[in-house]
């Protein structure tokens, strides 16, 4: 009977210690900051982030993932993938000066959206409430994208890693 009892306690004990090291783990997975300048590689995106510019890390994946890049031409949210198809939508005719494909802007869940695409595997979606500005393509336009078929990108100061820690 006691070696019973025991057997439950260790088994209760050790779902509480699990519960618990989930909550840890889930409360200090908390967003990263990233301050130009210097290069962030993110999972498809490639920025050469100015002084005045930063990435706050949102959510990641395995291909993909999450974050906000500030600066002088506001906020991005910005979802990059790197095992990506071609984006929905009409392409321009003209590439980005990182030669990306880059999509007319269109209207996607309550915000404005514009995509680039490096026409293998990397994509990356561009998210703002307001239409975007000059500024803002700018911006959009210094982004090269990589993708999960090419070298580990070379340079950079700030990362995205997946870890399945």
């Amino acid at each position: 009977m006691l070696f019973q009892r025991w057997g439950e306690m260790v088994k209760v004990s050790v779902v509480l210690l699990l519960l618990l090291v989930a909550l840890i783990g889930e409360g200090s997975a908390k967003a990263s900051h990233f301050t130009g300048p210097g290069r962030f590689c993110g999972y498809s995106a490639i920025i050469d982030l100015n002084e005045d510019e930063s990435i706050e890390t949102m959510s990641g994946g395995i291909h993909a993932g999450g974050f906000l890049w500030k600066g002088k031409f506001g906020v991005l949210e910005v979802l990059n993938i790197g095992w990506a198809s071609k984006p929905p939508g009409v392409k321009k005719t003209n590439l980005t000066s990182t030669g990306q494909t880059i999509f007319l802007e269109n209207w996607d869940d309550g915000k404005f959206q514009i995509a680039i695409w490096n026409r293998r595997n990397g994509s990356a979606y561009f998210r703002s409430p307001d239409e975007f500005s000059d500024e803002q393509m700018g911006a959009i336009d210094r982004v090269y994208l990589f993708d999960e078929t090419e070298s580990e990108p070379k340079g950079c100061k700030y990362r995205t890693v997946f870890s399945w820690n």
